[in-house]
């Protein structure tokens, strides 16, 4: 199957010239409940991870140790700033990614080896010092910042020097002991301007927007996500991930231990279906409904004015007729319909129409030919004895 992936400077709703398209041409990644196979694009490989199997009557197993398979002749370029990253007429695939902002500090520090290089290390303390990007601020104001950490203290102090005066604006305190910790944070104010961000994992923006990879809670994970195709997703995962609710505008889908309840409005007739963990399906759509079997529930204890039916259901059948049709909504050329019809025109018996005069008691129904039945069955034994007695 191919998968065709943009990448643009613009999104999908206003593409550029610039746009580029890649076409990756791989087997069909699966899914079943919260299990799925992926596409995984890194800085340095891509390769697809196989966590189902699909055997050849169609059931899909999940594989005990996942299968990667590498794509060695796949390279993604990007464009430099923003980029747009969306799969062409494919819907209900899912992304996550994670980017790398381009900012001072990725200049200072390029590579993990330059990074680790600015760190200096000793058995008794470790001290940080950043001032690379520090010694261009104007005689105005100079800041310096130093962290040391150290044994059994971690110190940290910043101070800002504006005109040759000093200022503190906090002191921030960390101690650790063997028995108890303490965390004490003094300040006459503090004021935080610009854009928070947390590896751009986590971040809240001048206007007061915040957006984060997802969130985790006590007992669960919910998660929000928005694309260019739906604005509005809401999964909520368990802890041991064996548990899902996952919703859309169109579709939604609760899970448990192979066991599923789901609800797609995205279809020209809406479905609600149950799912059991042997794969046993009831579906009820606008146009009908389809489940291994029907029981309805009979019990004494949830009935009242029990008495005999004592009309005569042979004449009753007899009085009736029974039509061919189609529906409305069926084109003229479909398999017609055999039963009954409500109307004035029509001779369906009362005893078979439901209380709201709008459908067939089916139960009834059975109820009327079991009791024409032993009716029958009785004239047949009258019959009997007539012969042989003749």
């Amino acid at each position: 199957m191919q998968y065709k992936i943009i990448v643009d400077k613009q999104p999908m709703t206003s593409p550029s010239d610039e746009k580029k398209e890649y076409v990756i041409d791989i087997e069909e990644l699966r899914v079943k409940g919260n299990i799925y196979d992926s596409l995984n694009i890194e800085m340095d490989r891509t390769y697809v991870t196989r966590r189902l199997s699909l055997s050849e009557y169609g059931v899909l197993t999940v594989l005990d140790t996942p299968i990667v398979e590498e794509l060695t002749d796949l390279d993604i370029k990007l464009f430099e700033g923003d980029n747009y990253i969306y799969l062409s007429d494919m819907e209900s695939n899912y992304f996550y990614a994670e980017y790398v902002v381009k900012n001072d500090f990725t200049n200072i520090f390029p590579s993990k080896a330059e990074m680790n290089s600015s760190i200096n290390q000793t058995a008794q303390s470790i001290e940080l010092s950043v001032n690379q990007k520090l010694e261009n601020y104007s005689t105005t104001e100079e800041m310096n910042a130093t962290i040391t950490a150290k044994a059994d203290e971690i110190n940290i102090e910043v101070s800002k020097k504006v005109d040759d005066e000093e200022l503190t604006g906090a002191n921030i305190t960390l101690r650790i002991n063997e028995d108890t910790s303490e965390a004490t944070i003094n300040a006459d104010k503090i004021n935080i301007n610009g854009v928070i961000s947390a590896n751009g994992n986590f971040e809240v923006d001048t206007d007061g927007n915040m957006s984060c990879n997802n969130g985790t809670f006590t007992g669960g994970k919910i998660t929000l996500e928005a694309d260019e195709q739906d604005s509005s997703k809401f999964r909520i995962v368990s802890t041991d991930e064996e548990k899902e609710f996952f919703v859309t505008s169109e579709y939604l889908w609760l899970g448990a231990f192979q066991k599923s309840c789901s609800i797609n409005t995205s279809l020209t007739n809406p479905v609600l279906q149950l799912t059991d963990r042997s794969y046993n399906s009831t579906r009820v759509a606008s146009n009908g409904i389809t489940t291994p079997s029907v029981a309805q529930t009979s019990l004494e204890s949830i009935k009242k004015n029990i008495s005999k039916f004592n009309k005569n259901a042979t004449d009753i059948i007899n009085n009736s007729d029974i039509y061919e049709y189609n529906l409305k909504s069926d084109k003229d050329t479909d398999k017609k319909i055999i039963g009954f019809i409500i109307g004035d025109k029509y001779r369906t018996p009362d005893e078979v129409i439901s209380k709201d005069g709008q459908a067939v008691a089916l139960y009834s129904a059975i109820g009327i030919l079991w009791k024409a039945f032993q009716e029958q069955s009785k004239r047949i034994e009258e019959l009997e004895k007539e012969v042989r007695h003749g």
